[in-house]
Formats: structure tokens, sequence, C-alpha cells
């Protein structure tokens, strides 16, 4: 491969991360995108209940987490809106 044609396929590689990551809801992001730092989700909202390790997590790491997939969420619906059709 080319040099040009590597940068070409690095930078779509980066479009496609960053559809998956814009096209994944709050609660599938942790199963999607951190499933090697976690070993049980809550199956009703997502969210991680225990560690890589097995240990349960703490309040104040679901907390966290729960911050991090309510921006998520975020993120997901406007994504959602964008792909609407245009009137």
């Amino acid at each position: 491969m080319t040099e040009k044609a590597n940068k070409e396929a690095e930078k779509q590689a980066r479009k496609d991360l960053d559809l998956k990551k814009k096209s994944t809801s709050g609660k599938d992001w942790f199963r999607v995108f951190e499933s090697d730092k976690y070993s049980k989700f809550d199956e009703e909202t997502g969210l991680p209940t225990f560690d890589s390790k097995d240990k349960k997590l703490t309040e104040a790491q679901i907390n966290g987490l729960k911050k991090k997939q309510t921006k998520q969420q975020g993120t997901y619906e406007k994504w959602l809106k964008e792909q609407e059709p245009k009137e």
C-alpha cells in the first residue's frame, strides 16, 4: 500500500469509528466500547455493575458511569435527529 492509501484507510477508519460512537445509544455504550473493563451489566439500564475482576462497583463509580451514559445518550439522540429526512 502506498502512503497515500494508508492515510486514506486511516481516515476512513476514524470516520467509521466516529459514526459507530455517535450511533451507539447510552444503554449500549459500555457493552460495545468498554466491555473489557466490566464483567456484568444491569439488563435494564445497560450500566456496568461489576468490574473486569468481578468486583462490585461502588455507588460513586456507578454515578460517574451514569453521567457518561447520559452524555452519550444526548450524542446518540442528536445523531438520530440528523438522520431524519429533511422536509
